[in-house]
C-alpha cells in the first residue's frame, strides 16, 4: 500500500496536537469550567491545529475525534460523539451536493448568460458584467467552487476572440480576477450558497441561541453582496482594464455557446425543482414545515427519481464531498460541546471585559479587518469560523454585544477571501496564467476594506431588528 507523503508541517502539526491534548490535563478545573468543558476545549484546539497543518488526512481525524469525545469524558455516552450528525446543517450541506450536481448537468448557465449578452452585452465590459452576474447568482445556490468552475470555460472561449496577445491577457486578468470575486459575493447572498454558511447558521444557533431562517439570512447578507457587487465591477474594469471589441465579434461569441434553442425536458425540470424549492425556503420562515434541510433533501430526492429527476444516485455519489461532511458533523459536535458544557460561560467570565464601552459597530470593523488578515496565513473559510466563533461570542457577551453579530462578520470574511488567490476559488482562475500573485489585492485589497465598513455598518443594524 503506497503511504502517504508527509512533510515536516504535518508532523510538527500531529505533535502540537497531541501536546495540547497532554497540556489540556494542566489546566485546573473550577465551577465554571468542569472536566469535561476544560476538555472539549483542548480537543476543538487540538483538531483546529490538525486541520491547519494536515497533520492527518480530514477523514481519519474525523474517525479519531468521534470516539475521543467519549473517551476524555467531553459526552456522558459512547453516541454523544455523533451529536452533531444529527443537526439539520450537515445534511443540508449534503443535499446542497446535489443542487450543484443538477445544476452542472444542464446548460443553465450558458442559457442566462446568452439572454444577459443578448439584452445588454454590446462591449466586453457588459460581457464581464454577465458573466460575473451570472456566476455570482448561480452561487447564491451552488458552491463557490462549483460556480466558479463552470463559467471558466466561457471565459477562455470569450478570449480566444482576441487576436493581440497583451489584449487577450489583459482582459484575461480583469475576468479570472471578476469570477472568483463574483462566485464569492454570491455566495453570500443564501444558506445554499457555500458550506461556510452551513456552519455558521449552526454556530449561530449552539452560541447565540438564535435560529436562522432562509429570509433572516438573505437580509443580513444580500444587501453586502448587492451593495458590493457593482462596486468590485467597476473597480476590476478599472485596475485591469479590459480590452474591447465589436459587438459583432461578441455575438459571434454567444452563437458559439452550444446551448439547445428550447429548453430541453431536463432543463425545465430543474429549474421548475429549484424554484420550488427557493418558494419553500422562504416560506419556512413562516412555516414550520419548510424547514430548510427537510426542503433541500426532498428537492434532491425528487431530481433523483426515475423519470423525473435529472442526475443518478452514482451521480450524486461522485459529487458528494463525504469529507467535508464528516469534517462539518464533527465540528457541529465539538462546538455544541463547547456551549453545553459551560466553555462559553467560563471564557465571559475570564475575559472580564464587561467595563468596557465598546460600539459593535467599532469592534465589527476591526475583527472584519483581523479577520481578513488572518485569512492570508489560514485560508480556509470554515476554519476561520470554526476556529473563532466561540471566543468571538464569548467576547460579545461579556462587553454586551450580541455573538451573532461578531460570528456574521466571521462568516463574511471566511467567504470573501480572496486578498491572494490562496483560497480554492481563486486558485481555479490563477493556475490559467493570467495574472500574478501581486495583481490580485489591486483590487480586491479595496473591495475587502470596502466590505468591512458596509459589513460594520449593517450587521449589527440589522441583527438588532431581526433578534
Amino acid at each position: 500500500m503506497k503511504q502517504q507523503n508527509r512533510t515536516l508541517k504535518n508532523n510538527i502539526g500531529l505533535v502540537l496536537a497531541v501536546l495540547v491534548l497532554i497540556a489540556m490535563y494542566l489546566v485546573p478545573t473550577s465551577e465554571l469550567l468542569t472536566a469535561a468543558g476544560r476538555n472539549s476545549l483542548g480537543l476543538l484546539v487540538a483538531v483546529i491545529i490538525a486541520l491547519l497543518t494536515s497533520a492527518l488526512p480530514t477523514g481519519v481525524l474525523c474517525m479519531l475525534i468521534i470516539p475521543l469525545t467519549y473517551i476524555l469524558g467531553c459526552v456522558e455516552s459512547a453516541t454523544g460523539g455523533l451529536a452533531g450528525f444529527q443537526n439539520q446543517s450537515v445534511f443540508f450541506m449534503l443535499a446542497s451536493f446535489g443542487l450543484t450536481c443538477a445544476v452542472t448537468k444542464v446548460p443553465l448557465s450558458k442559457r442566462l448568460m446568452r439572454w444577459i449578452i443578448t439584452h445588454f452585452g454590446r462591449s466586453t465590459s457588459a460581457v464581464m458584467l454577465a458573466i460575473m452576474a451570472c456566476c455570482a447568482l448561480l452561487s447564491a445556490i451552488v458552491s463557490n467552487i462549483a460556480a466558479c468552475s463552470a463559467f471558466i470555460p466561457l471565459v477562455l472561449g470569450f478570449l480566444d476572440i482576441f487576436e493581440d496577445e497583451e489584449e487577450k491577457k489583459r482582459t484575461g486578468r480583469a475576468m479570472m480576477i471578476g469570477l472568483p470575486v463574483a462566485s464569492m459575493l454570491g455566495g453570500m447572498l443564501t444558506p445554499a450558497g457555500g458550506a461556510v454558511n452551513v456552519i455558521a447558521i449552526t454556530y449561530i444557533q449552539n452560541l447565540a441561541d438564535f435560529n436562522v431562517g432562509f429570509l433572516e439570512w438573505m437580509a443580513i447578507f444580500a444587501p453586502i453582496a448587492f451593495i458590493l457587487f457593482p462596486i468590485a465591477f467597476i473597480l476590476i474594469k478599472k485596475i485591469y482594464k479590459p480590452a474591447e471589441i465589436s459587438a459583432d465579434e461578441i455575438q459571434n461569441y454567444v452563437g458559439k455557446l452550444d446551448i439547445p434553442e428550447k429548453f430541453t425536458n431536463a432543463e425545465l425540470r430543474v429549474t421548475v425543482i429549484v424554484l420550488t424549492m427557493l418558494v419553500c425556503w422562504v416560506l419556512g420562515t413562516w412555516v414550520s414545515y419548510f424547514n430548510i434541510m427537510i426542503v433541500a433533501m426532498v428537492g434532491v430526492g425528487i431530481m433523483m427519481l426515475p423519470r423525473v429527476g435529472v442526475f443518478s444516485w452514482g451521480d450524486f455519489l461522485k459529487e458528494a464531498n463525504w469529507t467535508a461532511f464528516f469534517m462539518l458533523g464533527t465540528l457541529v459536535g465539538l462546538t455544541g460541546l463547547l456551549r453545553s458544557n459551560g466553555v462559553v460561560a467560563w471564557l465571559s467570565s475570564i475575559l472580564d471585559l464587561s467595563g468596557l464601552a465598546v460600539n459593535a459597530t467599532v469592534f465589527a470593523l476591526g475583527l472584519a479587518v483581523i479577520g481578513f488578515l488572518l485569512l492570508i496565513i489560514m485560508p480556509v473559510g470554515p476554519t476561520l469560523v470554526s476556529a473563532f466563533a466561540a471566543p468571538m461570542a464569548a467576547i460579545g457577551i461579556a462587553v454586551g454585544i450580541n455573538p451573532a453579530i461578531l460570528i456574521c462578520v466571521l462568516v463574511m470574511c471566511a467567504t470573501c477571501c480572496f486578498l491572494f488567490p490562496i483560497d480554492t476559488v481563486p486558485l481555479l482562475t490563477f493556475g490559467y496564467g493570467y495574472y500574478t500573485m501581486s495583481d490580485m489585492p489591486k483590487s480586491t485589497a479595496i473591495i475587502q476594506v470596502l466590505l468591512s465598513i458596509v459589513t460594520a455598518l449593517w450587521i449589527p443594524f440589522i441583527i438588532g431588528v431581526l433578534f
